[in-house]
């Protein structure tokens, strides 16, 4: 019974594993091919320290990495938006430090990731965690500023606010003490 469910497990993770795959290479297509037809600019980005280029770049000026494509548009996104480095990734989208040029304000800018672009309920779930995020005013909620769209894709502009995410708090210290815990779910639970 043991070995049957391992092998049931590994059997889940290939088909995981070749799906991802999958997704993976079909957004590499319609990249390729939306920049073939040159109707797209394109963000890259450096994979070690995340800093972000315009498409005429190759290398990163800080540490020489090669660069990577990230998103189908320019680095100055809507006219509005001059992204400089990602934050971080996460399950539907990426989050770039830029700068709102219009207010000369720093700003997290939130971009669905390049495998969901055409993905309508994707969009559409963006569309409300943006308007159900605007509606809430608290200091231990970040703001949203605007939502917009860029050639298949969509965005959120959101207060920055520099530090570290709990998963990398609780990676460099370990476990929270219980007080530590009960003052911080009760932060997140004032929000």
């Amino acid at each position: 019974l043991d070995t049957a469910a391992t092998q049931t497990g590994v059997v889940w993770e290939n088909l995981q594993l070749r799906q991802a795959l999958s997704r993976e290479q079909g957004a590499r297509r319609q990249l390729t091919a939306r920049l073939d037809g040159g109707s797209v600019a394109i963000v890259l980005e450096c994979p070690e320290c995340g800093r972000c280029y315009d498409g005429d770049a190759a290398s990163c000026a800080d540490d020489g990495r090669s660069l990577v494509p990230s998103l189908p548009t320019a680095r100055l996104l809507d006219g509005k938006y001059q992204l400089h480095r990602l934050v971080g990734r996460g399950g539907m989208g990426a989050v770039y430090q830029a700068t709102d040029l219009r207010l000369d304000r720093t700003v997290a800018v939130k971009a669905i990731l390049d495998t969901q672009f055409d993905d309508a309920v994707v969009r559409q779930r963006f569309a409300r965690e943006a308007r159900a995020s605007a509606r809430i005013v608290h200091p231990n909620v970040v703001g949203v500023f605007d939502l917009g769209e860029f050639e298949g894709g969509a965005y959120l502009v959101l207060e920055y606010l520099e530090g570290q995410s709990l998963r990398q708090a609780l990676q460099r210290s370990g476990p929270l003490q219980p007080a530590d815990a009960a003052r911080l779910l009760t932060d997140i639970l004032d929000g």
